[in-house]
């Protein structure tokens, strides 16, 4: 089931499946992103963290995610995406 992370200056929802993973088996998450160069793919990785706590894994994991799309939003998949559209557009009113 998804976890409330804050993104963007609201409260949006992100599937918390490896972090859940993460924590049971007390292995460090470490977030991952993937920029588009024209015909290149980059990877970019964060600090990794370990935590018993799902909550504090997936804001984490949210925090960096966001800093990578402000930084390189052409990169993201997901702009065409209804749900996140409608985060991005109330992200810009405030």
């Amino acid at each position: 089931s998804p976890t409330t992370v804050s993104m963007f200056g609201q409260e949006v929802r992100f599937a918390s499946w490896a972090a859940k993973i993460a924590v049971k088996k007390k292995v460090p998450i470490i977030p991952s992103y993937f920029r588009s160069a024209g015909k290149q793919v980059i990877a970019r990785f964060g600090e990794e963290i370990v935590t018993d706590n799902i909550e504090t894994a997936m804001q984490h994991y949210a925090s960096f995610f966001e800093r990578q799309i402000l930084e390189d939003p052409s990169s993201w998949a997901y702009l065409g995406d209804k749900r996140w559209r409608k985060v991005l557009l109330k992200a810009t009113e405030k």
